[in-house]
């Protein structure tokens, strides 16, 4: 794992929801260098789930 494969974690732990391209040009490399990326990250499983965190007070719900 270089430097690289590093700023493309810490920008996906941010944002799940980056696209390639956006992926891409905060590291500066094309979409389809980090979609490469981005794929051997998942097959090594360095990157294991993308989710989304909900806001349980957003959804109505209130903290007992």
């Amino acid at each position: 794992m270089d430097r690289l494969d590093r700023q493309i974690l810490r920008l996906l732990s941010q944002d799940g929801r980056l696209s390639f391209r956006e992926l891409g040009e905060a590291v500066h490399l094309s979409a389809n260098a980090a979609a490469e990326r981005y794929r051997r990250l998942r097959d090594t499983g360095a990157i294991r789930h993308i989710r989304a965190v909900l806001d349980p007070a957003a959804l109505g719900r209130t903290v007992q």
